[in-house]
């Protein structure tokens, strides 16, 4: 199938039968034979929690990681019941499919049309009893978290947070990669390791190589970014075990206040690059765990008051320790370093980290992305079509900033040149508005009101008169 206009998504001419075998140590989805998609946890994790969270748990994790198949033309059979959470597994699928359609260019309005509601969908069977929808026997401590560490400045700087906040963390990160990127897991096993010996911690890791079924020859899945809807409740649903664990009030996640940001196409369909990132997306996800959990839990985001910019002042200045265990990028086959070094994540962490002050080789950043030859990884000089996550009008302006900041510092460079030919005039006249928004404290609706009144002066005293 092609990805024209005309494509026929969601034609239904073929089906996949979903069931799942539970383990002690996790559990394995069943749709190929003689292939294992599976997510796997350490020690006795799993097999403590109760049944009845099992069943919650691997219900909606499923459902939420094939919901989107819908859209490559499958009919989903499920051997399980109907779970707990589908109305909001396919509200999140029905907010990124503008997204979809702009990135693989079909016809938005006509799939939103045909895209059924959960209730009266014919597309989907479910063999089964409804997943229960409460988390069972489950009991939270207020001052205990638990930290997903993905090793990006967000859950860097989400640790040294709650370090400082007093939160009791465990930590814990997903091994998402081995089979496809073994070279990026090389290099972040050994900042995992170095992270540990150094800060004392220890780091939890679970496997999850369920993505690969989006690429099973017999899915041959054509659409870019479909696996990815969801994907941050499927997450959270994946660390259930350690939040039972260390019986915690609070999963952390790294969602800055940018992620609430959108571009509107000539059709005037909003599209957010990570909507289920998104601060909507996530109080919406909250009422669910309120319910599940008798208010015992929540998903929260230290970070969500701050944009790019603000992170990487508070990171530099307050927690300058850290800096060496950030990596935000997928490093080249065969290569040391952790920065690929020809992506707009690269140009991102040098530009921000040089805007506030910063030195990129604290950070393990060692070229100098202010050269004329890396100009088309920034959104502000670039000719070609930018990606998704580059077409919110906000990362152009955070550019803009960000630039005059070095310009104002003295710093040299081809494109600090270039900018100040052809941008400077435009961000001086915007500097005190682009400065109050990227360099400001904003609203965080999912932070609880003790931990939101320490954070939000945290910030404050590290941006206090940048803003």
């Amino acid at each position: 199938m092609g990805l024209s206009k005309n494509s026929k998504i969601l034609a239904m001419k073929k089906k996949l039968d979903f069931s799942y075998r539970l383990s002690a140590s996790g559990f394995k989805v069943n749709v190929f034979k003689g292939v294992d998609f599976a997510v796997h946890f350490p020690g006795r994790i799993f097999s403590q929690l109760p049944q009845a969270t099992k069943y919650f748990l691997v219900d909606n994790f499923i459902y939420s990681r094939t919901r989107a198949l819908n859209l490559l033309d499958w009919q989903l059979s499920y051997q399980f019941g109907r779970p707990a959470w589908q109305n909001f597994i396919d509200f999140g699928l029905k907010k990124i499919i503008p997204c979809l359609g702009e990135i693989n260019n079909f016809n938005i309005d006509k799939i939103l049309k045909k895209f059924p509601l959960a209730e009266s969908a014919k597309n989907l069977v479910f063999n089964g009893n409804q997943s229960v929808a409460r988390l069972a026997g489950f009991k939270s401590l207020k001052d205990r978290a638990v930290l997903a560490l993905s090793f990006g400045k967000d859950s860097i700087l989400s640790y040294g947070l709650a370090k400082e906040l007093g939160l009791n963390l465990l930590l814990a990160t997903a091994n998402e990669m081995e089979n496809s990127s073994g070279n990026e897991w090389k290099i972040k096993s050994r900042i995992i390791k170095d992270f540990e010996s150094e800060q004392g911690e220890q780091v939890y890791l679970f496997s999850d190589n369920v993505d690969e079924l989006y690429y099973h020859p017999k899915i041959n899945c054509h659409l870019s970014e479909v696996n990815n809807t969801n994907s941050l409740l499927a997450y959270a649903l994946e660390f259930l075990p350690f939040v039972y664990q260390h019986r915690s009030a609070y999963l952390i996640f790294g969602n800055e206040q940018n992620l609430n940001d959108y571009f509107v196409n000539q059709q005037g369909f909003k599209f957010y690059p990570s909507f289920d990132q998104s601060s909507e997306y996530t109080a919406k996800e909250n009422s669910l765990w309120s319910k599940a959990s008798k208010g015992k839990f929540k998903v929260i985001s230290l970070v969500e008051p701050l944009y790019n910019l603000g992170e990487f002042r508070v990171l530099y200045h307050r927690y300058p320790h850290l800096l060496k265990y950030v990596m935000s990028c997928e490093p080249d086959k065969g290569s040391a370093e952790r920065w690929c070094y020809h992506c707009p994540m690269c140009a991102k962490a040098f530009l921000y980290s040089s805007a506030v002050g910063g030195d990129p080789k604290r950070i393990a950043f060692n070229k100098d992305f202010f050269a004329k030859k890396y100009s088309e990884h920034y959104p502000l000089f670039a000719k070609k079509k930018l990606r998704h996550y580059e077409r919110p009008p906000q990362v152009r302006e955070e550019q803009l900033l960000s630039f005059l900041l070095c310009y104002q510092q003295g710093l040299k460079g081809d494109l600090i040149d270039l900018f100040k030919k052809h941008y400077l005039a435009e961000a001086i006249t915007k500097e005190k508005s682009l400065r109050k928004v990227y360099l400001g404290v904003h609203p965080a609706i999912n932070l609880p009101g003790g931990l939101k009144t320490k954070i939000i002066k945290i910030f404050k005293e590290e941006l206090k008169g940048l803003n």
